[in-house]
């Protein structure tokens, strides 16, 4: 699913402070998948824009913001051992009737960094946070309330630099562009009686990995897709896709998070 259709940010914010959610112990442990797996793409590397080249539309000179969304998070997002200060600020209105928001970290330190985020319907809200690849430092999960299925993004420090990070992925009318590639809880006509999105924090075989579940009734039968990323910097590198199914009155592979909404760290999405 493309996420709002226009998100082409770069996301992912490293914290940690106790608040982490890929670090061994905090979430279940996957083992080795069911269903099947697609190959991997060798031309991926090489048609998708670069990291953080995704949105330069995005980069605009916004005003003073005129207000806080939702409450200060504090966690670690440098890895010094100290909590930084994290806020999501209302930013800039466009002409077609979106936002653009500013995530904004003081740091323990007392030196700050921001990145921008789209945010469409104003209802943006800081979820939680979450070490998404367990390298002591914690993302943020920024989450984007919808009518029929929720998106987010994740922000993390490379480098000093605060960073949406995104994956690869591609449109048959766009090409390849980069998104957040977030989503949980849907619920739409076009899927009764059954539908499902899901992300989720998990070690699979012992690594570390952001999952995206999407599932659908087909038929007679439950069909679904599980899909592995594993971040590094800023880019969510997709490291495997699984498939299946089940007849409807069948259980769904428990080793998947299925119906879990969205589950990583501290964050999570109420069904």
């Amino acid at each position: 699913m493309r996420m709002h259709g226009l998100r082409l940010a770069v996301a992912a914010v490293a914290l940690v402070g106790g608040l982490s959610g890929c670090a061994a112990g905090s979430e279940p442990v996957v083992g080795k998948a069911a269903g099947t797996t697609s190959p991997k793409s060798s031309t991926v590397r090489q048609a998708c824009p670069p990291v953080g080249d995704a949105t330069p539309s995005w980069r605009v000179t916004l005003p003073k913001p005129a207000r806080q969304l939702g409450k200060t998070v504090g966690a670690d997002i440098d890895g010094d051992g100290r909590n930084d200060a994290i806020r999501l600020m209302a930013g800039w209105r466009t002409a077609w009737d979106g936002d653009i928001d500013v995530l904004a970290v003081r740091f323990a330190g007392g030196s700050r960094a921001r990145v921008q985020i789209p945010d469409f319907e104003d209802l943006a809200r800081i979820a939680g946070t979450a070490d998404v690849n367990a390298d002591g430092r914690a993302e943020v999960i920024v989450v984007h309330p919808g009518n029929t299925s929720n998106s987010g993004d994740v922000a993390t420090l490379v480098r000093h630099r605060l960073m949406l990070a995104t994956s690869c992925m591609f449109d048959a009318v766009d090409g390849w562009y980069r998104a957040s590639p977030l989503k949980f809880w849907a619920h739409s006509n076009g899927c009764l009686p059954w539908c499902d999105e899901t992300t989720a924090c998990r070690y699979v075989d012992g690594a570390p990995r952001l999952i995206t579940v999407d599932g659908s009734t087909n038929g007679a039968r439950r069909r679904w897709t599980v899909t592995l990323y594993r971040l590094a910097g800023a880019d969510l590198v997709k490291t495997a896709t699984y498939r299946g199914s089940v007849r409807g009155n069948e259980a769904l592979p428990r080793r998947w998070p299925f119906l879990d909404a969205l589950s990583c760290g501290t964050a999570r999405y109420p069904v």
